[in-house]
């Protein structure tokens, strides 16, 4: 699978199956954005995908809760 140019938007994406799927996400080349309510696992979440996976990786944090999303923090 190719993702190439794809924004990803992962929601519960600080842990678990979230991240999992993010992981691979970003491996595809897709560009990831994180959506948690916790802040701190979301932004480390994010900051793990770097740039290491395909090099044209961007991955971003968005705190978000069920009612809708907050500004975004670019990592």
């Amino acid at each position: 699978m190719k993702l190439d140019d794809k924004i990803c938007v992962i929601t519960g994406g600080a842990s678990g199956i979230g991240l999992e799927n993010a992981k691979c996400f970003a491996d595809a080349g897709g560009r990831v954005a994180i959506a948690d309510i916790d802040f701190d696992a979301a932004n480390k979440a994010a900051k793990s995908l770097g740039d290491g996976h395909t090099g044209v990786v961007k991955a971003i944090y968005v705190s978000a809760m069920a009612g809708g999303w907050t500004e975004p923090c670019t990592t």
